[in-house]
């Protein structure tokens, strides 16, 4: 898919002038030009500030405002990259890393809403704070049976019992 293909300037610009209403997307990861990018898609303002208020404000960044909060675009250095994955509703935000992508301006959102751009300045460095919290999020899940908790029976029974436990 399109998460393999060769970053084309050219052949953007055949595509978007064959289909000017095209939503454009910003792949996340391992950039040409060496840098790592991490994407923030922020849709539950509120409980991002009760998150932004543990690990400190975000840095400056380019950011865009999207149909539902907005977009932040971090770098991050490729031994953390290797360990991020892509996850979604965490604490009202979505991570997009290698492989992922975010919809980028003049992009029209499901609401019906442009995306806009809020920031145009370089991707900022993430926070080791924010970089921690990614990572935990990244970190594989735990998968629990019955047999390794000490559950009532009645939820044992339950066919539609499933428990994870996670590091967070």
């Amino acid at each position: 898919g399109w998460q393999h293909l060769p970053l084309d300037l050219d052949g953007l610009c055949g595509e978007l002038a064959q289909y000017p209403a095209s939503n454009l997307g910003l792949r996340m990861g391992r950039q040409a030009d060496g840098r790592c990018l991490v994407a923030l898609d922020i849709d539950d303002l509120v409980a991002f500030q009760v998150r932004a208020d543990q690990l400190g404000a975000l840095p400056a960044t380019f950011a865009t405002r999207t149909g539902k909060g907005f977009h932040g675009v971090f770098q991050v250095d490729a031994d953390v990259l290797a360990r991020l994955t892509n996850f979604t509703k965490r604490d009202g935000i979505d991570a997009r890393v290698q492989g992922g992508q975010i919809a980028v301006p003049p992009s029209l959102h499901p609401s019906g809403v442009h995306y806009q751009s809020m920031h145009t300045l370089a991707p900022a460095r993430l926070t080791q704070p924010w970089v921690d919290w990614l990572l935990a999020c990244s970190a594989p899940r735990v998968h629990v049976t019955p047999a390794d908790c000490d559950c009532p029976a009645d939820l044992v029974r339950d066919d539609r019992w499933r428990a994870e436990a996670t590091a967070h």
